[in-house]
């Protein structure tokens, strides 16, 4: 059996890449490659790519990188609204947004769309951890002239433009704590002093700064610590007004994705995954001894073993397709229609014919448009003008028009004008 033709996303009449974007979170890698398979396998799109950026928990910087403009009043720039503007990002399925941020300014500039949860919204909570590398001291935690350091806790977290908010907040709250920016190696840190019996049994505890869901609180249960209430903390650096209250997880996607890439769009609006179906996933992930899983083989291996779980993301009608255009210009009136009745029904049977056949538009639906030219060259030329102004002409595909008597007589006059031109 034939293999089916990849689909493609057309924008401005042209195949584009679908661009999907993710951050250093475990929890958006493992979605993000999930979803990415399943566009691919499932839905045919085989031009996807994924970029990494680091999102710093900045929901008007991750939203401005999809609609093109720093701030939603600007988005409706001519440039930003033209066919031929192409977003460095176009689908991102964890974008974490705080309780009271304004989402639909955003999505009334025209550029993106809301489509809906991801899955269960995350929180941040302070537990036991370690340190290494990179620290931050506040005053009263640093060593004195004599060089000796005075009884701080060590706060272990992961990069410092994500929780930047800690080096102000501590000082604020007078808390004895210096904290330690272990980027990456954070949640392998944790687990190598979870697991040092030794350590366990001597009663010392380590404390570390994360969100739920993510690999290092799947693993085990851990006590929360309780922070001050939302009203005496201020983050300005952040769209994030409170960083230990819950953050939904919203899936945003370019609004042309709805035109050009129905079915990508119509799933990502589907994507959903309950608390235990993330919990499996992280699992996944720390089953693998390497220090650095790959988070495409576990994504891989996370779809083989959930069909029931995506099976519910494919669109309703896999079989939709876009629509493309011929725009026919045939004698239907005046003294030549009965030379050629034919000419209309002929050409959709060969329309026909194309539809039928899955191997050469597996993603578009061929229509004939008919207009009447009446073998006038006026109306040819009126009716040729017409298709140029119809709002579907950036999906014709061409113009068909016939070569009758009166059109074969001037194309013979022609040519014997030239060649009489070419003879003196």
């Amino acid at each position: 059996m034939a293999q089916k033709p990849a689909r493609s996303f057309l924008h401005d009449n042209k195949a584009l890449e679908l661009r999907l974007e993710a951050s250093d979170r475990v929890t958006h890698q493992l979605s993000t490659a999930v979803f990415a398979i399943f566009v691919r396998e499932v839905l045919g799109y085989r031009n996807v790519t994924v970029t990494k950026r680091r999102d710093a928990f900045n929901v008007s910087a991750v939203l401005s990188r999809m609609a093109g403009c720093s701030n939603p009043i600007n988005c409706d720039s001519a440039e930003l609204q033209s066919e031929s503007f192409v977003p460095e990002t176009m689908i991102n399925l964890e974008v974490w947004v705080p309780l009271g941020y304004n989402m639909e300014q955003w999505s009334t500039s025209g550029n993106l769309e809301e489509c809906g949860l991801l899955g269960p919204g995350g929180r941040y909570y302070c537990d036991a951890s370690y340190c290494d590398k990179g620290i931050f001291y506040p005053e009263y935690c640093r060593a004195d002239e004599f060089g000796n350091m005075p009884p701080c806790a060590v706060l272990l977290a992961e990069y410092p433009d994500y929780m930047s908010f800690l080096i102000k907040q501590i000082p604020s709250l007078g808390l004895r704590v210096k904290v330690v920016w272990l980027g990456p190696n954070a949640d392998r840190i944790v687990r190598d002093f979870f697991n040092d019996v030794g350590r366990r049994l001597s009663g010392r505890s380590i404390m570390f700064f994360a969100w739920r869901p993510s690999t290092i609180t799947e693993s085990a249960e851990f006590l929360s610590v309780s922070f001050p209430q939302c009203e005496t903390l201020s983050t300005p650096d952040s769209d994030m007004r409170c960083a230990y209250e819950f953050q939904r997880f919203e899936k945003v996607a370019w609004t042309y994705l709805k035109k050009g890439a129905k079915l990508v769009f119509e799933a990502l609006q589907r994507v959903f995954f309950t608390q235990e179906e993330y919990n499996a996933m992280l699992h996944l992930y720390n089953e693998r001894p390497e220090k650095e899983p790959l988070v495409e083989e576990i994504a891989c291996d996370w779809m083989k073993r959930n069909p029931d779980v995506w099976s519910q993301w494919k669109p309703s009608d896999l079989t939709v397709k876009m629509e493309l255009y011929i725009g026919g210009i045939f004698p239907i009136s005046g003294p030549f229609y009965k030379s050629g009745p034919g000419m209309v029904p002929a050409a959709q049977m060969a329309v026909d014919a194309i539809n039928r056949n899955g191997t050469i538009l597996r993603d578009y639906e061929l229509k004939l448009l008919v207009a009447d030219g009446q073998c006038s060259a006026d109306m040819v030329m009126k009716s040729f003008i017409d298709y140029l102004r119809f709002k579907s002409f950036n999906r014709m595909v061409g113009i068909l028009g016939l070569l009758t008597k009166w059109n074969k007589q001037k194309q013979h006059l022609r040519n014997t004008n030239q060649t009489q031109h070419l003879r003196k």
